[in-house]
């Protein structure tokens, strides 16, 4: 496991996150509010301030930039948060090999930190991206297992449709 790994899980994870697709939904709306306020700022700046009106769209477009490049800085601080997260000599355990063993029972991991063990029945879903599996635990937590780890094609399929076969006969609704 690498920092990266965890890096793409993230993304992944915020790409289809119900948060960001209700963000995403309101986009046009959003859009269409901005475009009026421009207009609207605009107006006011050239009628009630006797600001010429090219200027008074220029300021209120700069504005916006200034609004997009903020966002822009929010997101890098996000993914620097991550990184800081596994700085040397911090989460030492959460990176580095792991071995994880498919069954009846669950899934059992063992990392040099220690042995993580859950039944079928904690797991939500499986999702497979071309570089990864992703069997979450939760709404935001999950085993990041990157497909890189298996020698032959063979054994990641092998593997893979282990894992969907348990899920499924696992009840993700009954909860103990």
């Amino acid at each position: 496991m690498t920092i990266a790994d965890r890096q793409k899980f993230q993304m992944f994870h915020w790409r289809r996150s119900k948060t960001r697709m209700a963000i995403v939904s309101q986009l046009p709306f959003r859009a269409g509010i901005f475009l009026a306020a421009t207009f609207f700022a605009t107006l006011v700046l050239w009628l009630l301030a006797g600001i010429y009106w090219p200027f008074a769209f220029i300021s209120v477009i700069g504005m916006g930039i200034v609004a997009f490049f903020v966002m822009v800085v929010a997101l890098d601080t996000a993914r620097s948060f991550l990184r800081g997260l596994f700085k040397p000599g911090r989460n030492l355990y959460a990176l580095g090999p792991r071995r994880m063993t498919v069954s009846a029972k669950g899934i059992r991991e063992e990392a040099t930190g220690g042995v993580t063990e859950r039944e079928w029945y904690v797991f939500e879903e499986i999702a497979e991206t071309p570089e990864y599996l992703f069997v979450y635990t939760s709404g935001w937590e999950a085993f990041i297992i990157p497909k890189r780890a298996f020698l032959k094609e063979q054994d990641l399929r092998q593997f893979a449709t282990s894992l969907w076969h348990y899920h499924r006969r696992g009840d993700p609704t009954v909860r103990k």
